[in-house]
Parts: C-alpha cells; structure tokens; sequence
C-alpha cells in the first residue's frame, strides 16, 4: 500500500486530495511562491494529531500545520515533500476561567470565531 492510500484509511473523510486545496495550502499571504502539499488532512482532535505525526513519522513525511494561512512568513511553503495538518476542525472553546483570566481553547478557533 503507498503512503497516501495509508493516510486515507486512516483518516476516512478528513484527507483531502484536490489539487487546488493543495495548492492553497503550500502558500500563505506573504511568501509569493506555491507549492502543492502532498495531502491535506483534517485532524478533530488530540488523537487525530497523534496519528497523523504517526504516520508522518513512518513515512518520512514532513508535517506544516495550517492555521487560517496568513501568516507573512513562508512557513506554509513545503521545501520538500508534506503534508498540511489543517487545525479548523478543531475549534473549540474547552475552558473558561475568568477569575484567573484564562480561555483554553484548540488551536483551530479563530480570534474573530
């Protein structure tokens, strides 16, 4: 089995393939250059991570987590083959504790959300 068909059956309907997702991943706002990532997975939680630094591990692949993509700094951009770990899934807000002005939340959860 390769490394992609790997990846999906391990993540059944959070890998994304499209060429144009991985275009849109392998850049950001400020480097002028793209590059498709290898794949685009979608991780839900903890455990998702997990497995995909897992899988990334086992396959010689490199990981670029992907926030909302507008960063300055190029970091989006893959020098090699990866995978883009898209974190909007997991957006949520997991708890509040005004008293020590706290706010744990995922790192998916946008400032505007």
């Amino acid at each position: 089995m390769d490394k992609l068909e790997a990846l999906k059956r391990l993540f059944p309907g959070k890998v994304d393939l499209s060429e144009s997702e991985r275009l849109r991943h392998g850049k950001d706002e400020g480097y002028p250059e793209a590059r498709p990532v290898l794949a685009v997975v979608y991780p839900e939680g903890v455990e998702d991570v997990q497995k995909a630094l897992q899988w990334a591990r086992a396959w010689g692949v490199a990981v670029i987590p992907f926030g909302a993509g507008t960063s300055l700094e190029g970091h989006l951009y893959p020098v090699r083959e990866a995978i883009s770990l898209d974190l909007s899934r997991m957006n949520r807000v997991l708890e509040v504790r005004p008293q020590d002005f706290l706010c744990v939340v995922e790192p998916g959860l946008t400032r505007k959300a």
